[in-house]
């Protein structure tokens, strides 16, 4: 290597030390520094870029698959499960599926998921909260998962949620492939710095030569064996610290630069002729700021310690860069500090992530401030506020420079607040990730409002956990629900009243049929017998006769029948089952051709339930056993009765044709189906029909507490 192109190590003109290099043992200088080093700056990179990279990436997927599974519940729960797939792809977008993303509707404890997704145990589903969560799917996978109760499911789907899942493997991926390539360009660097050092030894003895030359009596020129051996070396190594990816300087006891290499030039600009002999601390950092370094060198010195810090520093054209530094130290053979290693580290590219990170924060910001209907609060992990949206002053009433810092307890009332709900609100979220709420709130004027919202737990990093709270002015809606339970709370007491009227007037129709048709009939007949005979000489025709009995006979089996239907026989003496069974038999005998049947256990056989609810069940089984019997061209009809003390459950089934479009409650005039809802909600109960065309139909009269997924009435 010529002269003028070796590698200028030593100290400023004048220094009476020597070269820095020289200063070091040459298996250490040769080999152990440099592979170290190199491995070092590998676990630095690794701990400084991977490492967060990944808890970034899966802090972003939990709070991902957290908010888009509380947004696609929100808008799914104005819609139904039909909609659903549009509705997913227009909130996970169209590259979903490149982004291992899907979204599932729950509804009831059966998940009904996409051919595409990825399949759960439904075990393993109904366990999710609105918390992030990893779970593993049935191929052994592991998915960051999160899922949202529909606030108002749809009609059908009670208990319908939605879950939104990302796979781990697509949102990690960009860190492992990272840390794989640190890792494998890592290696192969210290394989070759290593190799290199170990050829530069073989070559032979650096500082022993001379020595052994005078022991045998040679004369030596110690410059010419001793610095040429070294200086051919020293040029190997800087080859390797020059094709290092990461920026390093070499420093001498004052900290003045003595070498920087290939990659610090890259970054920073500054070449070795415009850095040698200055100090690090005035050519990369502003005056006030080089002070400051000045005194963190004088401890490391002290303590030779490693330093590691993040600052902007300043490169030969003047712009500032985003650096990383690690500052470690060099010892001469006493272990006395000797200098020291400076690595700098390309900071751009994280901090331009964080600066997209702010602006989607911005954006976020931005927009909750944009839903003035809904009011959108952050609170710490005891209630405080910390942010205020213009939905929450809209709906309070309460500035935001007034709202921020105080309790969140100031918008519940005496009552609430002496209960402890607000506290019980914020630790349920806490502990499960999400905390409903509901009822009313105080304004800032004293005026209340009926709030419905929610407060989630927000994947934050770090130990100071965050609360959303979101909410809105539900009052129109409340107050509207309550004027609709009254109406109908007043509909069902005049129903009550008017079948009490009906009950009643049957009661005493019956009564008169009984008591004076009814006899006047017998009387006719006695009279027409007593008549007959007396005229068997002569004198009335026989046909006349025999017509006019007829007759009477007729009269006599219509007023029975009507008595039957106007007073069931058994309901009052034996009950709701023995009426039915009563009923089936006789609706039996006139219809031979069809099967009617009907079936009750032993239990429900000797129950009773309260008279009123049991002459309306038997009015809806009978209008229902009518309607199968006039329309639905049915082969066998079932008739099942089922309860308990507080509950009864009626059933009428057909094998007939079913229901068309139109049902005929639908047509004006029809008064079956009409009466027959009357009559349940006389009683409190729900009607529920189930048919299809060519199905058959199912009329079920449910009464009682237990409530177990009603279909809307057709």
């Amino acid at each position: 290597m010529p002269e003028e192109r070796r590698l200028e190590l030593q100290r400023p003109a004048g220094a009476a030390a020597r070269p820095m290099l020289e200063r070091v043992s040459p298996r250490l200088m040769f080999v152990a520094l440099p592979v170290l080093l190199v491995l070092a700056m590998v676990a630095l990179l690794i701990a400084a870029v991977a490492r967060p990279l990944a808890a970034d990436l899966r802090a972003q997927a939990e709070r991902r698959v957290v908010e888009r599974a509380a947004l696609i519940a929100e808008l799914a729960a104005r819609g139904d499960a039909a909609g659903f797939a549009a509705l997913r792809d227009r909130v996970l977008g169209r590259d979903a599926a490149e982004r291992g993303l899907n979204a599932q509707w729950l509804p009831g404890p059966v998940p009904r998921p996409d051919a595409d997704a990825p399949v759960f145990d439904p075990g393993t589903l109904a366990a999710l909260g609105a918390r992030a969560a990893v779970v593993r799917d049935r191929e052994g996978e592991e998915h960051f998962a999160a899922a949202h109760e529909l606030n108002t499911p749809p009609a059908g789907d009670a208990s319908a949620r939605v879950v939104v899942t990302q796979s781990a493997a697509v949102v990690l991926a960009p860190a492992l492939r990272l840390q794989r390539t640190l890792l494998a360009v890592g290696g192969m660097v210290a394989l070759g710095c290593g190799l290199l050092g170990h050829l530069a030894l073989r070559r032979g003895p650096l500082r022993h030569e001379p020595a052994a030359a005078s022991a045998r009596g040679v004369a030596v020129d110690p410059s010419a064996n001793t610095t040429r051996p070294l200086t051919s070396d020293a040029a190997q190594l800087q080859r390797v610290i020059d094709s290092l990816p990461i920026g390093i300087s070499i420093l001498d006891r004052d900290f003045r630069i003595e070498y920087l290499n290939a990659a610090h030039s890259r970054l920073l600009g500054w070449t070795n002729d415009q850095a040698r002999g200055r100090r690090s601390s005035e050519l990369l950092l502003d005056p006030p700021v080089a002070a400051e370094m000045a005194k963190v060198q004088t401890r490391f010195r002290e303590t030779m310690a490693e330093v590691v810090g993040r600052f902007d520093a300043i490169a030969a054209d003047g712009r500032r860069v985003p650096i990383q530094v690690h500052l470690a130290p060099l010892t001469d053979p006493q272990g006395r500090f000797d200098g020291a290693i400076l690595m700098v580290q390309d900071q751009r590219a994280e901090t331009r992530a964080r600066q997209q990170a702010d602006e989607l924060s911005n954006r976020l910001r931005l927009f909750a401030d944009a839903a003035v209907d809904y009011a959108m609060v952050m609170l710490d992990a005891e209630g405080r506020v910390l942010t205020w949206s213009r939905g929450a002053r809209a709906t309070t009433g309460l500035d935001r420079a007034a709202a921020l810092g105080r309790h969140y307890e100031t918008l519940f009332d005496d009552v609430d607040r002496a209960r402890g709900l607000p506290q019980a609100l914020v630790e349920r979220a806490l502990a499960s990730g999400q905390a409903e709420m509901e009822g009313w709130q105080l304004r800032a004027d004293g005026s209340r409002f009926w709030s419905r919202g929610s407060l989630y737990r927000l994947p934050v990093g770090g130990d100071a956990a965050r609360l959303a709270l979101i909410a809105r002015d539900m009052t129109d809606a409340h107050e509207a629900a309550q004027r609709v339970a009254e109406s109908r709370a007043e509909l069902a007491a005049l129903t009550r009243r008017l079948l009490a009227q009906e009950k009643d007037t049957t009661r005493r129709l019956a009564q008169v049929l009984h008591d004076e048709l009814g006899q006047t009939l017998a009387a006719m007949r006695l009279v027409h017998d007593a008549g007959t005979v007396r005229a068997e000489g002569g004198g009335v025709p026989r046909h006349l006769a025999e017509q006019l009995d007829r007759l009477i006979g007729d009269a006599n089996r219509q007023v029975r029948q009507v008595l039957v239907e106007l007073r069931p026989p058994l309901l009052d003496e034996q009950g709701l089952v023995a009426a039915l069974d009563d009923e089936l038999r006789q609706r039996q005998a006139l219809h031979p051709e069809l099967t009617l049947r009907f079936d009750a256990s032993a239990a429900v056989r000797a129950r009773r339930w309260p008279p009123g609810v049991e002459y309306a069940a038997f009015m809806v089984a009978r209008e229902a056993l009518n309607n199968a019997l006039r329309h639905a061209r049915a082969r066998v009809i079932v008739v099942l009765v089922e309860g308990d003390e507080g509950r009864l459950d009626a059933f009428v089934r057909d094998d007939g044709r079913g229901m068309p479009e139109r049902a005929p409650a639908d047509r004006p005039g029809h008064l079956g189906m009409v009466g027959m809802r009357e009559r349940a909600l006389a009683i409190g109960a729900r009607l529920r029909i189930e048919s299809l065309a060519g199905t058959g139909t199912t009329v079920q009269l449910h009464w009682g507490d237990t409530d177990e997924s009603p279909v809307p009435d057709r």
